[in-house]
């Protein structure tokens, strides 16, 4: 089966005439950051694996690994660095040169990590349990190390009915280090498909189309980002940071450009430990609460999340002039909730339950399909696509995703019907999914990419960017057609 992966994007070399501009800049650092004081004295905890570590020789005994093994006990060590090719790298180590990376020149650009002088555990665990484990072991570390973050990358999984936020296990798993005060950066996650988002004991960043460039009138909405409230009814993410292009020196003499809200998060991770190193005193609430309210509104958005800007949070600080916050938060009480109620919180919770004790008929979910609330509506369908569908069923979900298509709908309906659709797809869904070849929904191309890569993985192969160039993906697209059409012809001629 195909599981809905909250995808995140590598690409190569930039493309067209002009380059991003540091991420540093992009967050509104007047200057770059200092790799020699930016970030100094301050643990990070990232929740990822390197696949790489010879790219941070320079970080030295300021990089570690923590190890949870299979009787929970809990070890810490420095890493290997050993003479891997430098063309090896993965995610984590695209995550950790956000924050870590050298200093260097490229177009005469100066780039650098965000928090170069702060110390780095990684904990590289899936398993909820030894994440628990790992992460009470931290906080016993806490005040020797002088840890004060922790990255979480992962977001509540997507094939969970909406519930409330501390249901998930890997939200539960970090409770001891919100309980010790530790500051939580949370990923928001890469898909308007999403259902549940993250507690608002996260510090949850989502992410914006900045162009590559700090000036906020370039400030859009991302059309992957998630936002809107929770299963608790509070309004997530907190904060909005950029989210394409980022660069990433990973390959000598060219550029990696990483995105998603990995590296949003990423990014966001590095300011708060700048702002630890040069305001010691400063505790988590505050400098949440400036980070929430300093920065620039997106145009023309119903997204809530102000994006991050480093210097007038650090100017807001010295005045002591904090502005009031204004919550966005509505107060659900679960165990009251019916799914005849007004707010599309307590209907969708109500639907939750009512599934989970098998009390609500397939008939009625159907009917919650076409509810007005988005909410509503993506946890009904995929509540239905959690036992098979039938023919039939699959042929409305088809017929919804085209209409939602048509009617422009932003809100993630059709990115949830096409996750359901691909769960439970086949090889003979071949002539559906090539419909889309044309589409220019990037979880829509996501998705026609593993359609291929799982029944026929002859296809051509598909580029997978959170910008899509519309060059290649032209290209591409005649190529995928190119193939299709051959496939068609040669099961015509062998009838």
């Amino acid at each position: 089966m195909i599981s809905m992966t909250d995808a995140f994007f590598i690409e190569g070399g930039m493309r067209g005439l002009t380059f991003p501009e540091p991420s540093w800049a992009r967050l509104g650092f007047p200057e770059p950051p200092d790799p020699v004081t930016s970030g100094e004295g301050v643990g990070i905890v990232i929740l990822d694996k390197l696949d790489n570590p010879q790219h941070f020789r320079h970080l030295g005994s300021r990089l570690n690994k923590i190890s949870v093994n299979d009787d929970l006990s809990v070890s810490c060590s420095t890493f290997c660095y050993d003479h891997s090719p430098l063309t090896e790298f993965g995610h984590g180590d695209c995550v950790l040169q956000l924050l870590a990376q050298r200093p260097f020149e490229f177009q005469g650009k100066v780039h650098v990590g965000i928090s170069p002088a702060a110390t780095f555990y990684l904990l590289d665990e899936t398993d909820p349990l030894k994440i628990k484990k790992g992460l009470e072991w931290v906080v016993q570390k806490k005040n020797e190390w002088n840890i004060k973050i922790v990255l979480n990358l992962s977001v509540p999984s997507p094939l969970t009915l909406f519930q409330p936020s501390f249901s998930d296990p890997l939200s539960q798993a970090l409770l001891p280090v919100i309980e010790s005060d530790l500051l939580v950066v949370a990923a928001n996650g890469n898909s308007k498909a999403h259902i549940n988002l993250h507690p608002i004991e996260f510090f949850t960043v989502g992410g914006f189309d900045d162009h590559g460039s700090h000036d906020p009138e370039n400030y859009r909405d991302h059309p992957v980002v998630p936002f809107g409230l929770n299963g608790d009814g509070h309004f997530r993410p907190d904060v909005s940071a950029p989210f394409d292009q980022l660069p990433v020196a990973m390959m000598e003499e060219e550029l990696v450009y990483f995105s998603g809200s990995c590296g949003s998060s990423s990014l966001v991770a590095g300011v708060c430990a700048y702002m630890f190193s040069i305001f010691p005193e400063l505790d988590n609430e505050t400098l949440k609460y400036l980070l929430t309210v300093s920065g620039f509104s997106l145009k023309e958005s119903e997204n809530q999340a102000m994006t991050v800007h480093v210097q007038r949070a650090a100017e807001l600080l010295k005045s002591a002039k904090l502005p009031v916050n204004k919550s966005s938060s509505i107060k659900i009480n679960p165990g009251n909730c019916t799914i005849s109620s007004k707010n599309p919180i307590e209907r969708t919770l109500a639907m939750t339950g009512q599934v989970h004790h098998h009390i609500l008929s397939r008939e009625r979910l159907w009917e919650l399909v076409h509810d007005e609330s988005p909410l509503v509506c993506k946890n009904a369908i995929l509540a239905l696509s959690q036992t098979t569908l039938h023919a039939d069923e699959k042929e409305e979900f088809w017929s919804l995703f085209h209409l939602a298509t048509n009617q422009g709908e932003k809100n993630g309906i059709k990115e949830r019907l096409l996750y359901a659709l691909l769960e439970q797809a086949t090889s003979e869904d071949l002539d559906k999914w090539m419909e889309l070849v044309k589409d220019e929904n990037i979880d829509a191309w996501l998705c026609l990419r593993l359609y291929l890569q799982k029944f026929y993985p002859s296809a051509p192969n598909m580029t997978h960017e959170s910008k899509p160039d519309p060059s290649i993906t032209a290209k591409e697209s005649i190529r995928l057609m190119d193939w299709y059409q051959s496939l068609d012809s040669f099961n015509t001629n062998q009838r």
